[in-house]
């Protein structure tokens, strides 16, 4: 198509799996915008909230309502959230137990691996 139109844009939108991040990354997509659909780019935030703050606290749900919209609406917000949930880390450290430690960080790494196609506001 775009040796027809190479006036047009291309655009790679996954769905947050790992799979469909990598099918991104084909030469033909080089020029291309990438972004993940913003159900899925909050999932990894809410299993980290989730992980820090349990699933019925108050806190976690207010943070992840807050999170969430800074994501989709704030230029620069998937940084800001990836800095958020590096203070959860370093302020859980010795707090939870090893488990929910792990599975915050397991998030946070993840939300970082998909930062690239994660700042659909801007």
């Amino acid at each position: 198509m775009l040796v027809i139109r190479p006036d047009l844009e291309m655009v790679a939108l996954a769905d947050g799996a790992e799979d469909n991040g990598r099918s991104c990354e084909r030469p033909v997509d080089d020029q291309a915008t990438k972004s993940v659909d913003h159900g899925h780019a909050s999932q990894p935030l809410r299993a980290a909230l989730v992980a820090y703050d349990g699933d019925k606290s108050v806190e976690g749900r207010a943070a992840y309502a807050r999170l969430r919209l800074l994501l989709r609406d704030q230029p620069g917000g998937a940084d800001e959230v990836i800095a958020a949930l590096s203070r959860l880390v370093r302020k859980m450290r010795g707090k939870r137990s090893k488990r929910h430690r792990k599975l915050l960080n397991a998030e946070r790494t993840d939300f970082q691996n998909q930062r690239d196609r994660m700042d659909d506001a801007a």
